[in-house]
């Protein structure tokens, strides 16, 4: 009797480990993610260089939008995302689903300003179809899953 007690005990304590253990995991991942991420994608913000316009799918150069160019900045302590289109500043929230994918919520606050000669929606519209991301040296990439949709150059 006792044997077969200790051996159900022992299997009890391996399976309230394992439960334990598997309770963690995920916690542990996202902390890691954004551990991986805060050093780079949150060191400052980040300036247009080029976004691809959702409706041609031409190439639009930060030049187009004169001295309101936009940016964006993400804090991964509270998954934030703010910044200016060009035309409108704007709030929101953003996830991370994985180390190189993103997902920013369509449901952003934003001012309602009319700016009739800026391409502010083509910025929005790329920021929200944007599912990945690539930091190289110090330019982050945002792509859907078929192209490139924004080029974003580290603000000095």
């Amino acid at each position: 009797m006792g044997g077969k007690f200790s051996l159900f005990f022992a299997v009890f304590l391996c399976t309230l480990g394992l439960m334990a253990c598997k309770g963690q995991l995920p916690m542990q991942s996202d902390n890691k993610i954004k551990e991986n991420m805060s050093n780079k994608l949150t060191t400052s913000s980040w300036i247009l260089e080029s976004v691809v316009d959702g409706e041609g799918g031409q190439l639009i150069s930060s030049k187009t939008f004169g001295d309101e160019i936009p940016v964006i900045t993400f804090n991964l302590e509270d998954l934030k995302v703010q910044g200016f289109d060009g035309c409108n500043t704007f709030s929101g929230s953003f996830s991370i689903q994985r180390d190189s994918q993103i997902e920013i919520d369509k449901r952003l606050k934003s001012t309602r300003m009319f700016c009739e000669a800026v391409p502010s929606g083509a910025f929005l519209k790329a920021l929200f179809n944007a599912t990945q991301y690539e930091l190289n040296a110090n330019k982050l990439v945002l792509k859907s899953d078929t192209q490139q949709l924004m080029v974003l150059v580290q603000q000095q």
